[in-house]
């Protein structure tokens, strides 16, 4: 039987825990030990958001993970939803990403195995580092449909075929998303610099395309950093 790599994820954290620093390097490694756990203890579908991103990080082009394909579902229902108030949309969009939710399942993840967290996952500074390394590791790897002819198959065609109800009959759907670092780039007015989500509404082997995009907002309140 493979050996636990549980143990190798709590030496890395304790480590860290033990010189109180994070590197970007450290963010990644956690991330790919987690993966490893999740895959050993045959737990991903217990933790969706988190497994999704361990699956993102290890790709330059992510079309076959079946969460990844519903975060595109998801990001058609809530253009449906919130097309008459863009507040409200990009507000929505920035949810359907779930880094609210990648916090809480690490914490469950860690606490199932014991491994302490409190000093990484509940301090705001550590997880705002640890937020921004996961964005600019995955920035520019989208979550995409790909082309046809393999657009024919399951599950790209299932997913496509629940969209397209919610086209309004136009047929532009999210056939991709993704991640733009613009935390480089001069503020505009309403437009700060910081992580972007690029929403790519028709398909890839179309010669042009209409594209939504707007500012990631990962932010929790203080009150959410309080140890549960």
């Amino acid at each position: 039987m493979p050996r636990d790599p549980s143990n190798k994820l709590s030496q890395h954290i304790q480590g860290l825990i033990a010189i109180n620093t994070v590197s970007k390097s450290d963010v990644k490694e956690i991330f790919r030990l987690c993966r490893l756990v999740l895959e050993h203890d045959k737990k991903k579908p217990s933790y969706p958001t988190l497994s999704l991103y361990c699956d993102w990080l290890q790709h330059n082009f992510l079309d076959h993970n079946s969460v990844a394909l519903n975060v595109l579902y998801r990001l058609a229902v809530v253009k449906k939803t919130y097309e008459d108030d863009t507040g409200k949309f990009i507000n929505a969009v920035s949810g359907v990403f779930g880094l609210k939710e990648l916090r809480r399942e690490m914490i469950a993840l860690f606490q199932v195995k014991g491994i302490q967290f409190e000093s990484l996952l509940c301090s705001i500074s550590k997880w705002e580092f640890i937020g921004n390394t996961l964005l600019d590791a995955l920035a520019g790897v989208p979550i995409a449909i790909p082309k046809l002819p393999t657009r024919r198959k399951k599950p790209y065609k299932d997913i496509v075929e629940r969209m397209l109800p919610l086209s309004a009959g136009h047929g532009r759907i999210p056939y991709a998303v993704e991640i733009v670092d613009r935390t480089r780039k001069a503020e505009e007015p309403g437009r700060p610099a910081g992580y972007y989500w690029q929403i790519r509404l028709d398909p890839p082997e179309a010669p042009f395309s209409a594209f939504l995009d707007g500012h990631l907002q990962g932010t929790e309140s203080k009150l959410a950093f309080l140890l549960p």
